[in-house]
């Protein structure tokens, strides 16, 4: 009696853990922004540009089991890239949250981090450039109550969500987006893993395997073949001296698939330039900016600076300069730069109070960031 009961209980959990499941992808599908992806608009997308361009690459993950392919994205596959764009007047910036949250955040704040900085690939590249990896973990699932309504009533898909499973909603599930890759880590490699270090890799949650199920069957049904890799890595003991497992394997298959991926899609949307531009002021302007996107793509945090100076810009008009103090090394550069770079965009597209018909013209220039920006001849021209 006590094995029958048991089982009907086991039974009955998982058949309400795949109820709870199927509400959640019920309620993504009500939101899919691209449903046939055979008439995806962003397809074949080709930005027409002048001057240098940042590229944002979205790394997604659980943090605990996917360390070792996180540091291989970024200190090799991705310098290698970003050599290949400069070439190309490319700035590639990673995005990888594993810096940018501090522990001690409130389930808000770390989601508004994360979706919001998927939010920013949009406003760069129309379509993020977005790397997800997944193997046996689903990683932390918010608490409905712990969401705050704002945050639900802005992203209507998210209940229910893993962050990780939020990442893949809406950095290229929704839209069908055509610069995502997946990297599913074979799980045979859990074989040689001493117990001791297995939960490292296995997510225990009770939802966890069916979540990972589904998940896993939703991608390969979306997204074509050649944007979903398994890729195979090996256990080679544990690191004592970082203390986490050593795998190997990452060097082929994975990073070499990551590289042609990116490459094949940054290539297609942002296509060579036919012509460097001649006028030798139109170079200094494209330098200063630049040194604007290379700055401002590194600032994660100072929204109450970046906020008070977005009031005074877009607010009631002030005739006072506005003047940003700090000591050497405080980050006044970057935070100039990534106002500069938020302000400019709003102006092209209208956004700020007050131009007329003609809008606003944003003007910066960084004392020191291009030869003979200090002369004052070639500030006034």
């Amino acid at each position: 009696m006590g094995c029958g009961s048991s089982a009907v209980a086991t039974g009955t959990t998982l058949t309400n853990s795949r109820g709870q499941i199927e509400q959640t992808w019920d309620a993504v599908f009500t939101t899919l922004e691209v449903k046939d992806k055979d008439t995806n608009p962003y397809k074949n997308l080709v930005v027409k540009r002048s001057g240098w361009k940042t590229i944002r690459i979205f790394v997604s993950s659980t943090f605990r089991d996917f360390h070792q392919e996180r540091e291989v994205l970024v200190k090799k596959v991705f310098p290698d890239l970003r050599v290949w764009c400069q070439s190309r007047r490319l700035h590639l910036v990673e995005c990888d949250l594993r810096w940018g949250v501090p522990k001690d955040s409130t389930t808000e704040s770390t989601l508004r981090t994360c979706l919001g900085e998927i939010d920013r690939c949009y406003q760069d590249n129309i379509m993020p450039f977005f790397v997800n990896m997944t193997s046996e973990r689903i990683g932390w699932i918010p608490r409905g109550p712990d969401i705050p309504e704002g945050l639900k009533a802005q992203y209507k898909w998210i209940d229910g969500l893993s962050v990780t499973e939020m990442e893949i909603m809406h950095a290229a599930y929704r839209k069908e987006n055509p610069n995502s890759i997946f990297m599913l880590r074979d799980p045979s490699f859990l074989e040689g893993v001493p117990e001791s270090h297995r939960t490292a890799f296995v997510d225990d949650q009770e939802l966890a395997p069916e979540k990972l199920k589904m998940l896993k069957k939703m991608i390969f049904d979306r997204f074509t073949a050649e944007r979903v890799k398994t890729y195979q890595v090996k256990y080679e003991g544990y690191d004592e001296e970082i203390k986490k497992v050593a795998l190997s394997g990452l060097d082929g298959t994975f990073s070499q698939t990551v590289f042609e991926f990116f490459k094949r899609r940054i290539e297609q949307q942002y296509p060579l330039m036919d012509k460097e531009s001649e006028d030798p002021f139109e170079r200094i302007r494209q330098k200063h900016e630049a040194f604007m996107k290379s700055n401002a793509a590194v600032v994660i945090g100072r929204d109450d600076v970046l906020k008070k100076v977005d009031e005074h810009i877009c607010g009631p008009g002030v005739d006072k300069p506005l003047l940003l103090i700090g000591g050497a090394g405080s980050g006044k550069s970057s935070v100039m730069s990534r106002l500069a770079d938020v302000t400019s965009q709003k102006a092209a597209s209208k956004q700020i109070p007050g131009g007329g018909d003609k809008g606003w013209h944003v003007f910066y220039h960084f004392v020191g960031a291009v030869p003979g920006s200090t002369e004052l001849e070639k500030l006034l021209k």
